[in-house]
């Protein structure tokens, strides 16, 4: 569970990671615009998304406790769904013109990963944009065996469809983490 008093303690009171907000340019002057949260843990990108103009998103989360802070935190938003589950049972996403994700995908059975992916990439629709953060192999999280990580070029191949306009490897410690990836994609037309 990620809901421990450390991840509370390092995300309670932090702001809005600066990779959703640079991918927010691409979507100047397109009406309306629908997001999904995969792994929306305290739903602080989800509660900013839900604050502007014209989106709606919905925030998933499989711990329920996360949820409830995420819900109380948030501000009364009929513009906010919040969903509990499992990226193992998941089994569809909504279409959506944005999919954000960060530091979650990699925490999920190896056998269900794939699948995920899938779901994740056909639900983005032409025009849309993944905003992600992955694990790479070396992280310390997946040297661990705590999480799955994927290589550059594994990363490049699922995105293929995708025009990469952010691709950046980071090699500095981020809470945990030693070794990610962070993307921003526009799904070709």
């Amino acid at each position: 569970m990620r809901s421990n008093q450390n991840y509370l303690n390092k995300n309670l009171d932090r702001n809005v990671k600066d990779l959703l907000v640079k991918s927010l340019k691409f979507f100047s002057g397109k009406h309306p615009k629908h997001a999904v949260d995969m792994g929306c843990g305290l739903g602080i990108e989800s509660a900013y998304l839900a604050a502007l103009p014209n989106w709606s998103v919905l925030a998933i989360d499989s711990d329920a406790e996360l949820l409830a802070l995420a819900e109380k935190k948030t501000p009364a938003n009929e513009r906010v769904t919040f969903l509990k589950s499992s990226f193992e049972t998941m089994t569809s996403l909504p279409a959506c013109d944005l999919l954000y994700s960060y530091h979650s995908l990699h925490f999920i059975d190896r056998e269900h990963y794939e699948r995920l992916w899938n779901l994740i990439l056909t639900s983005i629709k032409p025009g849309g944009v993944i905003v992600i953060s992955v694990f790479g192999p070396e992280d310390s999280m997946v040297t661990k065996k705590h999480a799955i990580g994927i290589s550059e070029q594994e990363l490049r191949n699922k995105l293929i469809n995708f025009k990469i306009e952010h691709f950046e490897k980071i090699r500095k410690k981020f809470q945990e983490t030693t070794n990610y990836f962070e993307v921003i994609g526009i799904k070709k037309e």
